[in-house]
C-alpha cells in the first residue's frame, strides 16, 4: 500500500470550508481520524471487502479509471494530437518491443513533446517546507458536518478502492492495517493543516498491478513512490513552482497513460464471464463511471455495496439472469 492524501475528500470539503475558521477545520479533521482508528475495529467491514468477487472490484476499478480519464481528455483538445501519438506508441511499445511497459513509449512522446512545447518561468522564495502547528477546535457541529463525512470519504475513496484492488491482484486484505494507518495518519497531520493522510486508493492500484512488475517485487514501487511523495513535500515550495512550469496537460497525458494500464487488465479480467454476470458487472461499472454518489456514498464505494447486493439476489440466490 501506499499512503497519499484524499482529492476526493479535499474536494468535498471546498463548499463546506466557507463556514468554519482553520481552528474547527482543524478539529474536524482530528476527529475524522479518531472515527477511522475506531472503524479500524469493525470485523464486519473486512468480512464485506473479502467477500465481494473480483469481477464487481474489476467493474468499479474500471469505472473509476475511465470517469477520469473522459474527463481528463475532455480538457485536452489542444493537445489531442499529443495524447493520440502517447497512446499509439504505448501500443507499439507493449506490442513490439518485450520487457518494456507499454508506458514508456507514451512517455518518451510526452517528452520530446515538452521539449518543443517548452517550460513557463518560475521563481522560488523558499525550497524546503515550514511546519506551523494548529490548534485544534472541536464541537459537535464539527464532528457532524466535518468529521462522520471525511472519514466516510476516506474509507469510500481511498480505503476500499485500496483494498480492492489488493484483492484483485491476489494479495491478502489488511483491512484493520490499512484503516488503522489512515487513521493514524490523519489524526497527525491535522495538526498541521492536513485534512487526511493514509493508504492511497489509485496509487495502491498502481503499485499493485502487474504492470509494477513481479508480485514479489511490487512493494518496491510503493517504496519508491512513497519515498518520492516524502520528498515531494520536504521540498514542497521548490516542486510546487517546478510543476507549475511544466504544462498541465502533459501532466495528464502521463496519468492517463498510467492509468490506461490498468483499464485494460480489467477488461481483460472481465472477459469471458458468464452471462448472467453481465448486469451485474454493467451496474458496478456505470455507478462508478457515471460518478454517482448518494449523499455521503461516494461512487466507487455504493458500486461496491450494490454490486454485492446484486451479486447475493442474481447468484447466490440461485435466480437464472
Amino acid at each position: 500500500m501506499i499512503g497519499a492524501h484524499s482529492l476526493a475528500t479535499a474536494i468535498f470539503l471546498i463548499p463546506i470550508m466557507q463556514g468554519f475558521n482553520i481552528n474547527e477545520m482543524v478539529g474536524g479533521y482530528l476527529m475524522a481520524g479518531l472515527l477511522l482508528l475506531v472503524i479500524s475495529q469493525l470485523k464486519f467491514i473486512r468480512d464485506f471487502i473479502i467477500s465481494i468477487p473480483n469481477y464487481i472490484i474489476e467493474a468499479m476499478l474500471a469505472g473509476i479509471v475511465v470517469n477520469y480519464m473522459l474527463s481528463s481528455i475532455l480538457e485536452l483538445s489542444a493537445y489531442v494530437l499529443i495524447l493520440a501519438a502517447s497512446v499509439i506508441a504505448y501500443f507499439l511499445v507493449q506490442v513490439y518491443i518485450k520487457n518494456i511497459p507499454g508506458f514508456f513509449g507514451g512517455l518518451a512522446v510526452v517528452f520530446i513533446s515538452s521539449l518543443f512545447i517548452g517550460f513557463e518561468s518560475f521563481e522560488v522564495d523558499q525550497v524546503v517546507f515550514s511546519v506551523a502547528f494548529i490548534e485544534p477546535q472541536i464541537d459537535l457541529v464539527t464532528i457532524t458536518v466535518i468529521s462522520l463525512p471525511v472519514a466516510v470519504m476516506i474509507l469510500g475513496n481511498e480505503v476500499s478502492i485500496s483494498l480492492s484492488a489488493l484483492k484483485k491482484n491476489g494479495y491478502e486484505v489488511p483491512f484493520q492495517q490499512g484503516v488503522l494507518s489512515s487513521g493514524i495518519g490523519t489524526s497527525i497531520v491535522n495538526m498541521f493543516g492536513g485534512h487526511a493522510a493514509g493508504i492511497g486508493g489509485m496509487s495502491t492500484t498502481i503499485c499493485s498491478n502487474e504492470e509494477a512488475g513481479v508480485k514479489g517485487e511490487r512493494y518496491k514501487s510503493a517504496v519508491v513512490a512513497g519515498s518520492l511523495i516524502v520528498l515531494f513535500g520536504l521540498l514542497a515550495p521548490l516542486m510546487i513552482n517546478l510543476m507549475r512550469a511544466i504544462q498541465g496537460e502533459l501532466i495528464s497525458i502521463i496519468v492517463i497513460l498510467t492509468l490506461l494500464g490498468i483499464l485494460l487488465n480489467c477488461f481483460k479480467s472481465l472477459m469471458g464471464l458468464k452471462s448472467r454476470t453481465s448486469i451485474i458487472i454493467m451496474i458496478s461499472f456505470v455507478i462508478s463511471a457515471a460518478n454517482i454518489n448518494v449523499y455521503i456514498l461516494s461512487a466507487p464505494l455504493l458500486s461496491l455495496i450494490v454490486g454485492y447486493i446484486l451479486y447475493g439476489f442474481f447468484i447466490k440466490g440461485k435466480i437464472q439472469g
